[in-house]
């Protein structure tokens, strides 16, 4: 558990490293403010916490069955990090809206969670880089009477 630090640290890090999500919430904060922005915000956490749990279960598994599958992990997150960096430093400024649309809803935030490759390749990256346990967990053992 001595990495337990690190793994909060990073998680916390690629959690808020720009993104569809990130970038969306702050576009969602700009046009209707703080209070506008919360229940979206609750849907794009609702739907990573999910995206966690989908990633961790089944990188888990593969991970314990192929060990050697944790850089190919890395190395692909990596680059699609980059390419994300690219297309957002290449990307046009918005331009003012002149009709303001509907707040977008907590399911629209819940689902862009879902759909966001970025997320899923954050947490692969995170899971896979990290060794909490290096040994199996005990399994729990009939008491003899």
């Amino acid at each position: 558990m001595e990495g337990l630090f690190g793994f909060v640290l990073a998680g916390l890090a690629l959690a808020g490293s720009p993104g569809p999500a990130t970038l969306s919430l702050a576009a969602t904060g700009a046009a209707f403010g703080a209070r506008g922005g919360l229940v979206y915000a609750a849907g794009i956490t609702s739907g990573m916490a999910f995206v966690i749990a989908i990633t961790a279960s089944g990188m888990v598994g593969v991970l314990m069955a192929l060990p050697g599958v944790a850089p190919v992990v890395t190395v692909a997150a990596a680059g699609y990090f980059l390419y994300l960096a690219y297309r957002i430093a290449t990307a046009p400024p918005l331009s003012e809206a002149s009709e303001r649309d509907e707040q977008p809803s907590f399911a629209a935030g819940a689902l862009l969670s879902l759909v966001n490759p970025k997320g899923y390749a954050a947490m692969a990256a995170l899971f896979s880089g990290f060794v909490l346990l290096r040994e199996p967990p005990m399994r729990w053992r009939r008491r003899r009477c």
